[in-house]
Parts: structure tokens; C-alpha cells; sequence
């Protein structure tokens, strides 16, 4: 299963950052775990040697912004899941959480293995409250635990069938509303990236939002996508265009500035790049309310601090366009 690679051109473009279309510097994330843990069954005391090679927690949006590989996307995206869905609250995972999260998918393998009749009942707050019942009984120990994040998208062919691995480079959080992380995608070189604009934001504005709505992912959940062409793959992981308007400025109480658009979005959007009509990014999309029909941006401004505070420069540069 791959999906269709770059097009090679004669020609490089000096100093315009911009990709030919934001779809293509725009990539879908998900945040995972791996790692071992040894599984006690309660039913006989007998100890399972599990290996998690691969146990999704999270997923969200992203977009490249420099062409040797530096990608935005939201702090949420690759925060703790658990605090986030349960008390709200952004922060950075901790050893602690990474040996909760193999703890967790350790005990669903097991389980496929050693208790099968359980798994087709078994609901995500159920898994939840096993593993802290296995976790105080001495029951699971995750011996080794890494946090893992994988990126797919048409910038990087291939990738629908073997992502590309990131690492964090550094995130905000709730205490300081810095809704925004700064990935890091290695090896990777004259990659399409979008041009961040810091302009002033004008309410009434046109914007565009770019990412990867569940909704996108499930008109194919039905579908027999085995051995499917590159066309079609290339369409999986390729981000969904929204439009709309900027509907109004709110600045929080902490003087964080948020802009609120009609854009229809939904929660696999999230970190996704806001454009204006040059394809520049002004802000990165972080919270959404669906039913509402409203969802709220941070302005770039947010991303070039926190790129400055890590020594990454976003003007300027060269690239190879699609």
C-alpha cells in the first residue's frame, strides 16, 4: 500500500516558501506507544511476556513548515490523552503515563489471547478501569515504554503503508493556553512547507483550514481498501479543504488571543494549519464545538515563538514543489 510520490521537477524555487497546494505540506498524525510489559492472569497466576509494537492513543493534524523536516501542529495532538479527554488539561505525557498506556495495551493482547470472549464487550472505559485493577493488583509491569509518533501525508511517499517517525521538539500547555507542539521529522530534506504569515487578523476575512476529519476516514471504513491503488491511498492521506470566515476575536482571561471561524471542522482537524487566501498560514486550528457549528484558532504568532524559542527559522529558504 503506498501512495503517489513526489514529481520530480528541473527546477528548484528560491526564497517563496509556499507548496504548490497546502495539501501537500499538510499531514496527518497519530501519537502512540510501544514497548513490553509481563501480564499475570488472575485466573491461574500464570505470567505473559507481552511485546506492544504499536498502540495508538491520539490523532490530529499537522503541516510541515520548514523544508528539512520541522512540522506545527497542536499541543493536544500529542499531549497526554487521558487528561485531556478527563479534566481538560494539555501537558506533555510523562514515564509514568507512556508505562500506563503499555500497561493498557498489553492487557488488550493478552486478553485477545488468553481470553478472547472478553474483547468483543470490552468498551475503552472498561479497558480503562482493568488496567488500574491489574496496575494496584501487581498484575502489569511495562518493562520498557516509548512514545512514538508517526506522520503520513503525500509529502512523504510511502507513508500510507510505513509512516515517518517525528520526535517532539517542545509543546505548550493549559497554564500557559500554548495549544501548540513543534515536531521534528529527521532525515528528511526540500520537503513542501507553507509560509507563516504573522499579519494582522481581520474578523470578516476568508480562511481556509486544512486536516483530516474522522468523517474522512470513515466514508472508507466500509470499504475493502487491501490491496487498493495508489490513487486511492493517495486520497486517504490526503487533507480535506474547509472554508469560511473569521468570525470574531476572544481573547481569553489569561490575554491569550483565540479567533473564532464558521469553518466546519471536527476533532481529527485539529492542529491543522488556518490560511488566507495566499496560502499563507495565519493560525493552527485547537478547539472545535460541532454541534455548535463554530470552532476557534490560536494565531501563528504562537507557532514563531515557539519556533524561535527552539532556534528554528521559519522565513525563507527553498523548496521542491510538488
Amino acid at each position: 500500500m503506498i501512495i503517489l510520490g513526489l514529481l520530480a521537477v528541473a527546477a528548484y524555487i528560491i526564497y517563496h516558501p509556499a507548496a504548490t497546494s497546502p495539501q501537500n505540506a499538510t499531514v496527518f498524525i497519530v501519537s502512540a506507544v510501544s514497548g513490553a510489559a509481563q501480564v499475570t492472569d488472575p485466573t491461574d497466576n500464570k505470567t505473559y511476556n507481552v511485546t506492544v509494537d504499536y498502540y495508538g492513543i491520539s490523532a490530529g493534524s499537522g503541516f510541515i513548515i520548514t523544508s528539512d523536516g520541522y512540522i506545527a501542529t497542536a499541543a493536544h495532538v500529542v499531549g497526554d490523552p487521558w487528561e485531556i479527554t478527563n479534566n481538560g488539561v494539555i501537558r506533555k505525557m510523562t514515564d509514568d503515563d507512556l508505562k500506563y498506556y503499555v500497561d493498557k495495551a498489553a492487557i488488550y493482547i493478552f486478553l485477545q489471547k488468553a481470553h478472547p470472549e472478553m474483547i468483543s464487550s470490552l468498551n475503552e472505559s472498561q479497558l480503562d478501569t482493568l488496567t488500574n485493577q491489574f496496575m494496584a493488583a501487581g498484575a502489569v509491569k511495562a518493562t520498557n515504554y516509548t512514545h512514538n509518533i508517526y506522520i503520513r501525508g503525500p509529502a512523504f511517499p510511502e507513508s500510507a503503508s510505513n509512516p515517518v517517525e517525528a520526535q517532539l521538539v517542545d509543546m505548550g500547555n493549559s497554564d500557559t493556553e500554548m495549544d501548540v507542539a513543534l515536531l521534528k521529522v529527521n532525515k528528511a530534506s526540500r520537503l513542501p512547507y507553507l509560509p507563516i504569515s504573522n499579519q494582522q487578523i481581520t474578523v470578516g476575512e476568508n480562511v481556509r483550514i486544512y486536516g483530516y476529519p474522522t468523517e474522512q476516514f470513515a466514508f472508507y471504513g466500509d470499504m475493502d481498501t487491501e490491496g487498493g491503488s495508489k490513487e486511492l491511498w493517495n486520497s486517504i492521506y490526503t487533507a480535506s479543504l474547509t472554508s469560511g470566515i473569521v468570525s470574531a476575536e476572544r481573547p481569553s482571561s489569561k490575554g491569550t488571543t483565540y479567533y473564532q471561524t464558521d469553518a466546519a471542522v471536527d476533532s481529527g482537524s485539529s492542529g491543522g494549519p488556518v490560511c488566507n487566501s495566499n496560502n499563507q498560514v495565519i493560525g493552527i486550528l485547537v478547539q472545535g464545538f460541532e454541534k455548535q457549528g463554530f470552532n476557534f484558532f490560536l494565531p501563528s504568532k504562537y507557532i514563531t515563538e515557539l519556533c524561535k524559542e527552539n532556534g528554528v527559522n521559519v522565513g525563507g529558504g527553498s523548496f521542491l514543489p510538488f
